[in-house]
């Protein structure tokens, strides 16, 4: 299997009829015909190459895409009607791949439609995991292919009057990851990222909460959020403390700017109201995107860690290898994010007055 930073994509153009439907069923049969024309490629090659560990065919708003993961040395590209193999790398050792995105074409047919492999896999709560990437990558390769944002000391516009804010996502460095934190389709009954933060000298009036999430979606569906203050989770975990400040708000997502995986990192951020914390405490905090509509039937949220530069990072620092899963889907009462493979940090903010 290929470091996370390297994979080919396919981009499949294709008339466009004038119905939903026809405009659906255009793009469905062109991806899988470019699908089936792809393996009969492979087969035919002379080179030598590992087999595919994973074939993803997406057909998303905008385009429709082939998606490969464990093709050693070697991407498809399109040429008219025709698909065929390029070299782009050599491996030595299995380990020097070069990062290589073969794009054929854009298509502007806009349509609702989906198609994924791997229907029967089970959901996963770890992210690199539900990508099937390792985690973490190759020494001397870059951990992910990313969007990673310009350093500043200044928090995130979206976290104002910002109290804390945890830090970016930071895609260059090896267990950059992502956490199941979500209430939809899939994970029917949840899953939340509980992560810390501390308070000085001065108690802290709290008007907004967020997280970071990796999501397949810009879509909140309902756009509202459970939210959670919590005190006194026990070092071990197993039970949640003190319930301090909760509530379902009106939630909105905000596009940072950042993305990994194939997925979006969106800010998910509710208004809170009657929330005073006192001073010299830590408290861990929770939000979590909704997304059970009818566009949702595929969609996965995953709350970003920030291990690394921490971007953007304001206020107190975030206590490390000290975050709380809680989901009864994946069996985790208040687990320690170290038992889900993801100890260090994860991004969420604050928003009040001191």
């Amino acid at each position: 299997m290929l470091p996370r930073d390297f994979f080919c994509r396919i981009v499949i153009e294709h008339d466009r009829p004038k119905s939903r439907l026809g405009k659906a069923f255009a793009q469905s049969c062109m991806a899988t015909a470019q699908l089936s024309q792809f393996l009969a490629t492979l087969l035919r090659a002379e080179h030598n190459f590992s087999w595919l560990r994973r074939i993803l065919l997406d057909i998303p708003r905008d385009r429709a895409r082939i998606l490969t993961r464990g093709l050693s040395a070697f991407c498809l590209a399109v040429e008219g009607n025709v698909a065929h193999i390029t070299q782009i790398a050599k491996l030595s050792g299995g380990i020097q791949v070069k990062k290589m995105i073969c794009v054929a074409a854009l298509v502007a047919a806009l349509i609702p439609f989906a198609v994924a492999q791997d229907n029967n896999r089970l959901p996963q709560a770890s992210l690199d995991r539900e990508v099937d990437v390792r985690v973490p990558a190759i020494p001397g390769t870059p951990a992910v292919l990313g969007n990673p944002r310009h350093v500043t000391p200044a928090p995130p516009t979206y976290c104002k009057p910002c109290l804390f804010y945890a830090g970016d996502f930071d895609s260059t460095v090896s267990n950059a990851n992502g956490l199941a934190n979500e209430v939809d389709v899939i994970v029917s009954s949840g899953a939340a990222v509980y992560t810390p933060f501390l308070i000085n000298a001065k108690p802290w009036t709290v008007t907004g909460l967020f997280t970071d999430n990796f999501a397949s979606l810009a879509t909140l569906d309902p756009a509202k959020s459970p939210y959670e203050i919590r005190h006194g989770i026990p070092v071990a975990g197993g039970s949640g403390g003190t319930l301090v400040c909760h509530g379902v708000a009106a939630s909105t997502n905000t596009d940072t700017g950042l993305n990994d995986f194939g997925y979006e990192v969106y800010a998910t951020k509710v208004k809170v109201t009657k929330c005073t914390l006192k001073a010299n405490k830590k408290y861990w905090e929770s939000v979590v995107p909704y997304c059970t509509g009818s566009e949702c039937s595929n969609y996965r949220g995953f709350e970003a860690n920030d291990e690394g530069a921490m971007a953007h990072r304001f206020g107190p620092l975030e206590p490390a290898n000290n975050a709380f899963f809680n989901s009864v889907f994946f069996g985790a009462v208040f687990q320690q994010t170290a038992q889900q493979g993801q100890p260090g940090r994860f991004s969420s903010g604050v928003i009040g007055t001191k």
